[in-house]
């Protein structure tokens, strides 16, 4: 393989392990927001903001749900914290809904979870002597794997793909500008003890603008071997 090729494979394959280090940096990031979202929710520049006109649900619940009364939604850097509420109530029972959702990343909203209840109060009314009855169904949580698996958590793992896309662009360039500045001063280093730019080939004792025996890697313009003697004066 020639070296111009060589170098060009060597910069997909570090294009594309950046890629995948970005994309799986979203959720060790947006877990450690929310190891620490009940401090941040105590700082007091957080912004809150209010809907009641006509609020819809942030994500998909169950269809025997009534309408959200209101939204609340708290946001910060790192983190966006929902929650809503609504209520029905018929001649013979009342329905109560709550939900909460997270939204965690940085500097986007990457990753979510989702969680909420349905309580239902029944009327009942044996011999004569209505009563009320309570009913709370089981919490359920999105995405729906995680309710397959019988797992109740706050564990954010449902994706936000535009922000998700973005987050892992910009790690991705983070990362990519880290290994170019290591691949630079390994290079240098190198070239200040007189080896070979590409494998490290010690060339003490090659004649001046001979090619690395180890890699084939041609010197630099500026390569000076600290073999040479110098020059009779």
């Amino acid at each position: 393989m020639q070296p111009h090729s060589a170098r060009i494979l060597r910069l997909l394959v570090l294009l594309v392990i950046s890629v995948l280090l970005g994309a799986l940096a979203n959720f060790p990031i947006a877990w450690c927001v929310l190891s620490r979202f009940d401090t941040y929710r105590k700082l007091p520049f957080q912004e809150r903001e209010l809907s009641t006109a006509n609020p819809q649900w942030p994500c998909t619940v169950p269809s025997d749900w009534p309408p959200p009364e209101q939204i609340v939604a708290e946001r910060q850097s790192g983190w966006e914290f929902i929650e809503g509420q609504g209520s029905a109530a018929t001649a013979e029972e009342s329905s109560f809904c709550h939900l909460t959702q997270m939204r965690l990343g940085f500097p986007f909203s990457a990753v979510r979870s989702s969680s909420g209840y349905k309580q239902t109060t029944r009327r009942f009314v044996p011999d004569l002597n209505p009563r009320y009855v309570t009913l709370e169904q089981d919490t359920w949580v999105t995405p729906a794997w995680l309710s397959r698996l019988n797992v109740r958590s706050r564990l954010p793992v449902g994706i936000i793909w535009p922000g998700f896309f973005l987050n892992t662009a910009v790690y991705a360039c983070i990362l990519l500008v880290i290994a170019h500045a290591f691949g630079t001063l390994r290079r240098i280093l190198r070239r200040r003890s007189n080896r070979c730019e590409g494998c490290g080939y010690d060339r003490s004792g090659l004649p001046i603008g001979a090619r690395c025996p180890e890699c084939g890697r041609p010197p630099k313009s500026s390569e000076k071997p600290l073999s040479a003697s110098p020059p009779n004066i």
